[in-house]
């Protein structure tokens, strides 16, 4: 597949089952490895055949299907995690502020283990928040979310909650990259064909009251 994101844009990978849609989040971060081609950041390559620049210094946050939580530390504990170029104290004050976004301040000192899964995916979102990356990578971000709090959260973390699209570029996260679980995006990634497909916004807003898979359908 080859296509490419502008600052602000918000793209959606879209696939039948086992296509490559967590593949390609997890190339983007650095977390698997390409057999060829090449991944760049602006001006920066990420990854081709003569070089390659880890995962921790792409400056890339993603959120994992699955929320990849760590049992053993709480919930400020996970989020604090990916601040450790920060000051201690300003580590726990970004976390926590992060936590606030995701209206799960009131839950930092319990365990995943007591959270529902619901509650897990947002501290999984808070954590990938915190470090304010350039990139945001999110595999079916609100897949557990009830529909209330699937709407409040996304007008928080994609460019759709800024007043302008100006706005948005300005923002510190330049591009959200998101595999099939929202309802709004710029650019549709469909890996069955590789093609990139623009599409606005307001077309899935006005089909709001259809389902995501009943909108896959039509297009």
């Amino acid at each position: 597949a080859t296509w490419s994101a502008t600052s602000g844009q918000i793209i959606c990978l879209l696939g039948h089952s086992g296509c490559g849609k967590t593949t390609m989040l997890r190339l983007i971060a650095g977390m698997e490895t390409p057999t060829s081609g090449s991944i760049q950041l602006e001006h920066n390559v990420l990854w081709n055949e003569e070089q390659h620049i880890p995962a921790e210094a792409r400056n890339i946050g993603l959120v994992f299907q699955d929320y990849a939580l760590f049992p053993h530390l709480s919930v400020l504990e996970n989020v604090m995690f990916g601040l450790k170029k920060f000051p201690k104290k300003q580590r726990q004050e970004i976390a926590e502020q992060a936590l606030k976004h995701v209206s799960m301040h009131h839950h930092m000192h319990s365990y995943p283990y007591t959270l529902s899964g619901g509650e897990q995916q947002r501290v999984a979102l808070a954590r990938a928040l915190a470090p304010k990356p350039h990139v945001l990578l999110m595999d079916e971000p609100f897949s557990n979310l009830d529909h209330r709090l699937r709407d409040q959260i996304r007008l928080r973390v994609n460019p759709e909650g800024f007043c302008t699209r100006q706005q948005a570029s300005q923002s510190s996260i330049g591009c959200f990259i998101l595999s099939v679980g929202t309802s709004c995006w710029d650019c549709l990634c469909n890996l069955h064909s590789t093609q990139l497909t623009a599409t606005a916004c307001r077309r899935l807003d006005a089909l709001s009251r259809f389902s995501w898979w009943q909108y896959c359908k039509l297009i």
